[in-house]
């Protein structure tokens, strides 16, 4: 049973053009930035503005 469901999602998979992967991403983006709080993110940002800093000062020295 497994086997036969497997290979009939790989083949619509084939058949558009891979973007089974991309479609379930984009969904668990979505529901990802659904439920974080404003204050996450916040301190999301300011992690990424930190990374950010840190590779232009390693970077172009």
């Amino acid at each position: 049973m497994w086997n036969k469901l497997y290979y009939k999602l790989k083949k619509l998979n084939k058949d558009l053009n891979y973007s089974i992967g991309y479609i379930v991403i984009s969904l668990g983006i979505i529901i990802l930035v659904m439920y974080i709080p404003g204050w996450l993110w916040m301190v999301l940002l300011g992690l990424v503005v930190i990374t950010i800093g840190y590779y232009i000062n390693a970077y172009f020295k």
